[in-house]
């Protein structure tokens, strides 16, 4: 696996894209689809040296490969692994089902529950900015999916209604 220097992954991510408003869709929104490259390449330059210790470095590599394996177009753009891998991964399209994203979603909430795990009070410095920009973009993910929740849409779709999910058009205004 690469590793990428802050400023590449500012490039990657783009500023604007790593702090868009939380309103972003879970559809095409920059947090959603690049959450972990930022948060993982920040704290991977102070990696400590007890491999015996689980440690937020651990959990950030770990988890941006899960975020990045499971979004076969990201892993394509961010050319975040190497050899047969990201071989693989560049001839399968993102399936950008409703079953894709529920199951993004279900992966951002156990990544905000597991991220609570460790002691911020422990960390360095990058570590809890790696530690804040990541929950807060696992956040908005899953702040987005419970308002299209309480709507009665699915995140990613244009509809408002629940005419749409019995076949009908959306309404018209």
């Amino acid at each position: 696996m690469r590793r990428m220097p802050l400023l590449s992954a500012w490039a990657l991510i783009g500023f604007a894209a790593a702090f868009q408003p939380l309103a972003l869709t879970l559809h095409a929104g920059a947090a959603q689809e690049h959450p972990v490259l930022l948060a993982q390449t920040v704290s991977s330059q102070s990696q400590v040296q007890d491999p015996a210790a689980r440690n937020i470095d651990d959990w950030f590599r770990d988890f941006t490969t899960e975020w990045v394996r499971n979004d076969p177009s990201l892993a394509t753009r961010a050319r975040y692994f190497a050899g047969e891998e990201q071989d693989r991964l560049e001839r399968q399209l993102t399936p950008r089902t409703q079953a894709w994203k529920r199951a993004r979603i279900q992966l951002a909430r156990r990544g905000l529950v597991e991220l609570q795990t460790f002691d911020r009070a422990l960390m360095n410095e990058n570590q809890r900015l790696s530690a804040d920009v990541m929950q807060w973009q696992l956040q908005s993910i899953v702040d987005e999916a419970r308002r299209h929740l309480s709507v009665g849409t699915v995140p990613g779709r244009k509809c408002e209604s629940r005419e749409c999910d019995r076949g009908g058009a959306p309404p018209s205004h």
